[in-house]
Order: structure tokens, then sequence, then C-alpha cells
């Protein structure tokens, strides 16, 4: 099982800038600090998670107060609007015949002045990631146990003292947040460069409810040449469509289909349980990507110089092992996927050269492309006839024909479904970038006592990642069922581990692409849904069926 770049951005970690947080712990001493999963469980309480999550979107409107490289002026309006699901945000401000607008373009951040496009640094361009992160509620709905963050510290804050939480997600930059413990609200959201300097940081000076739910009414940001202080009154903004958060024409946008394009249809070869589809990098190629939902754009760093990739800055990435690796940060220039051009595309470069694995094919393999298509199109994979079909946000999908369910984005880029395993109820990621049938995290095999009721092998290497090996046993389980579909008499890895991603009870495994490909599949986690309907790989031999003489 190959797992390129799992990131753990867990539901209960990356707090919205505009979402109140927590403090209310005990006496903070560096001999005992507190408890850090402690302070974010508060948070749900302080924030009033169920109100927020009827909220679709919200605006913040006010006046506030520019400063921008030495010159302030008294801005005459400030709105900003947030996509409660997705995170995406744009603001404006208005005042002495400037015009600011900034926001996130799905995941740079994005600045124009007059009209003007600008660019953050390329050093925390990947903060726009963060930002939408933080600024939806998603992150705060499920245990933070498997995310990589700390107490690092307290220190004054206002007239209160303030704990300080150190994050550490997975292929994003690192950044901080500070809770006062006094009225348990959040008083400082941080993003770090990777010598833990604030690039780019919120204060928040007063709050006030809406439906419930806590919003800013009085902030501070800093941000690259300047700052801003506003006074806002929150408003209930309903659903806001994609269009609202792009930039205007001025900008190129992160992606583009050509003029007339709702959809785009590219040929993919099947093999050894893995997609692969023709691209062109730059103008150059073509190229072969690997597509992988369980990951974001990675590319081999052996074939940073043939790319001319530029990385620049560095971090550490995660994966199915227990371990961490060191990555490159960097953006391509623009990645063409026939009539859809991707531009400025975030992605990792890796010291891996078994990123394609030796795979023959027309074109040379250079990486994987995937979860960063999820997250922002719905994607058709159509296995009879080897073709993917990406569709341009809004287009209706021809699906009335498949079984459909309901699937959430877990993280950025993660399709989850609902489903069972031997009946019992069950959550799974689905992920092409698995070569397996189906990996089972180790606290559902444990809580579903799998070990004693399955016949197994004895431990070993069950998979892969970044991260290193994953260890556990195989098994063939009786029944892997999604909706109305039931996979019979399938192998599965038991995973046994106590670290990194598998170790998570926010899922309870990983649908690989050998259970998967036995279905013709629409991912449409814009929109909330996944479409099956079975094809004629659907009775194929089961290439990790335990034999019995694996068991011995």
């Amino acid at each position: 099982m190959h797992t390129p770049i799992k990131i753990l951005l867990n539901n209960s970690i990356l707090l919205g800038c505009w979402l109140g947080a927590i403090g209310g712990a005990s006496a903070a001493t560096p001999e005992t600090p507190p408890d850090a999963e402690q302070i974010l469980a508060l948070t749900r309480q302080a924030v009033n998670v169920p109100a927020f999550e009827k909220l679709d979107g919200y605006a913040l409107r006010g006046s506030s107060t520019v400063s921008f490289k030495g010159h302030s002026s008294k801005a005459d309006s400030f709105e900003m609007k947030v996509n409660t699901r997705e995170g995406y945000f744009v603001r404006q401000t208005n005042g002495n015949e400037i015009t600011i607008r900034q926001g996130t373009d799905y995941d740079q951040l994005w600045t124009l002045i007059n009209g003007g496009m600008q660019q953050y640094p390329n050093e925390y361009g990947q903060g726009g990631k963060i930002l939408r992160l933080v600024y939806s509620m998603t992150p705060l709905k499920d245990n933070p146990a498997t995310m990589y963050f700390s107490w690092v510290r307290s220190e004054p804050c206002g007239p209160t003292l303030c704990d300080v939480l150190k994050f550490e997600p997975s292929g994003l930059p690192r950044y901080e947040l500070a809770f006062r413990r006094d009225n348990h609200l959040i008083w400082q959201f941080s993003i770090l460069d990777k010598q833990d300097k604030a690039v780019y940081s919120e204060n928040y000076l007063a709050w006030k409810a809406l439906a419930g739910a806590q919003l800013p009414a009085k902030f501070t940001i800093h941000f690259p040449d300047g700052e801003m202080t506003a006074d806002t009154v929150p408003y209930d903004a309903g659903k806001l469509a994609v269009s609202e958060f792009a930039p205007p024409d001025a900008g190129i946008g992160i992606w583009r289909f050509a003029d007339g394009v709702n959809k785009v249809e590219l040929p993919f070869m099947l093999k050894n349980n893995r997609i692969y589809i023709q691209t062109k990098i730059d103008g150059k190629g073509p190229y072969s990507l690997m597509v992988d939902t369980g990951a974001t754009a990675t590319f081999d760093k052996g074939k940073k110089d043939e790319l001319a990739l530029k990385e620049h800055s560095s971090l550490e990435i995660r994966g199915a092992g227990e371990d961490g690796e060191q990555a490159g940060l960097t953006n391509i220039g623009t990645i063409d996927l026939d009539r859809l051009r991707l531009n400025y595309w975030p992605a990792r470069v890796v010291d891996n050269a078994a990123l394609c694995l030796g795979v023959k094919l027309a074109a040379p393999c250079i990486g994987s492309v995937g979860g960063d298509l999820l997250n922002r199109f719905a994607i058709d994979f159509d296995f009879d006839r080897k073709l993917m079909t990406v569709y341009r946000p809004g287009t209706p999908i021809q699906s009335a024909h498949k079984t459909h369910l309901k699937a959430s984005l877990y993280g950025d880029h993660f399709a989850m479904v609902e489903g069972k395993v031997e009946g019992a109820p069950a959550r799974f990621l689905l992920d092409t970038g698995s070569q397996d049938n189906l990996a089972l995290n180790t606290p559902y095999v444990e809580n579903q006592h799998l070990m004693q009721k399955l016949r197994t092998t004895p431990e070993g290497v069950v998979g892969w990642g970044y991260g290193g090996v994953l260890r556990g046993r195989r098994a063939n389980l009786g029944s892997i069922a999604m909706a109305d579909f039931e996979l019979k008499d399938k192998g599965t890895a038991l995973v046994q581990t106590s670290q990194g991603f598998q170790a998570s009870s926010e899922f309870d495994g990983v649908l690989g692409l050998g259970a998967l490909k036995r279905f013709n599949i629409t991912l449409d986690i814009p929109g909330g849904l996944i479409y099956l309907e079975q094809n004629s790989l659907l009775h194929e031999p089961d290439e990790y069926f335990v034999t019995d003489r694996q068991f011995r």
C-alpha cells in the first residue's frame, strides 16, 4: 500500500480565526504544562460548535483602519465573507481612494490593491491552506489525538495570561494559537516560518454571538507591509458561490478551464492498482502523474532540475508510517490537464524515486496529483473506459443511474464515507494512492476485536508511506460494504501501530484502489456526495486474498 503525504489535519485542532477558543486550564508552569487536548476540547464549548455548524457562510461588516507601507487611512467600509464549510474567504476594505481586496484562491493568499494583483511572498504562500481551515468549523468536530501539536508556553496577553499551543500539521506551515484563560477565547493566531517567526498574525480583541456562535467584533490583522484593525458586526451570509472567493479577472486564478469547457476527459492507464494520467509541466512534457486522492501534489526530487523547481522552504511530512520525512515546498508554474490548467500550483518535493514504482509508461512519471483536485472539483473515474473526468464547479453531473451516498471532506483533501465491515459501521477514507483493498486503523481493529475474530497472518509489513513502513497482520474479511454494494471475501490489512495516520480514531480505515476499481465512481466532495455503479472489474480475482500458505 502506498500512501503519500497523509496530511493529518484533524477536525479538532485548526481553530477558526473567527472562532472562539479556550484557555480554562489550571495555572501553567514549565514543569506542569496544561493538557493541550483539554484546551482544544473546551474550545468547542466556547465557540458553540452546534450553532456554528448551522451557518453556511458568514460575513463581518464594519469599519477599519488600514496601514500599508507606512501610509495609514480610515477605511469607509470593511467586509469579510467566509464559506463556513470550506473556509474560503475574501475581505475588502475601501477608503481614501484605496481599495484592498484579499482572500484565498483555494490555496494561495492573494491581494489586490486598486485592482492590481499581488501574491504573498513564497516562504508562506502555503499559509492559504491554513487560513482556509481555521476560518471553517470543520476542524473543531473530532478528537485531536493524532494531530501534531503541543503546549509550548504561557505569556501575558491583554489583561490576562494566555496558553500558547504550537501546531505542526504535516505538509503545511507551523502555526500557533494563544488562548485567554479568563474567558476561554482565542487571543492570537500566527503562521510561522521555518525559524518559527510569525509572518502573519491575527489578534481578537472582542467577540459577539451570531445565532449562538462566537465571531470576532474587533480584531487586528498583521500582514506583509502593513496591518488592519477592524470593528465589525457579524451577519449570516447563507450559501455563498465559489466564484465569490476567486480574485477578479486581474489575476489568473489557481485553476482555469478553457473558455466554454465544463469538463475535461483524461484517458488513464491502470497499472498495478495505480492510476496514471499524462500532463505537461510549464509547457514541458508530456509527463505521467499518478492520481492519488490520498495526497496533494508531490514531485520526485530527482526531477527537480529537469522541471526547474525552486524549493522555498522545507517541512516534515508524515504518512502511513510512524516517522516523519523531510520535503521541500514549491509551486509549479503550470500543470496542463488537457483543457484545464492549474496555475502556480502548490506541491511537495520529496527524495523518493519510488513515487511511480518504476512502472513502464508512455511518458516519464514524475510524481502525483489527486487530493488537491478532489476538494475543488467533482471527479469521475470510469474504469470500464479508463477515463477520468474533471468537472468545472457548478456543472451538473450525469449520475441518475448510479447509487449515491453522502461524503464529507476529511482534513483538506480526503473523501470520507460511511460503510460497514463485517456488518459493523465503519468510516472509510477513499484513497486511489493505496493499492490495497482496505487497511483498517489500529483503534478500530482493537474495538471490533478483529484479531480474535479473524484468522490472521503473522505480523509483518502490510504497507508503506512517508514516514516508513506500516506494520500489521493480514486477514480475509467476509464483507466490506458501501451503500447497497458489498464486496465479499477480500484481503485486508489489520494495522498495528501506535503512531501516525492509521493510529487515528477519527476514521476507521483506508479504502484503496484494490476495492475502488470495482466500481465506476464519481467523487463530488464539494457537493457532499459520491456516486457508485458496479463495473466489469467487480468480480475480478482479488490479488490481496490471503491463502492458507500465508497463514502459516
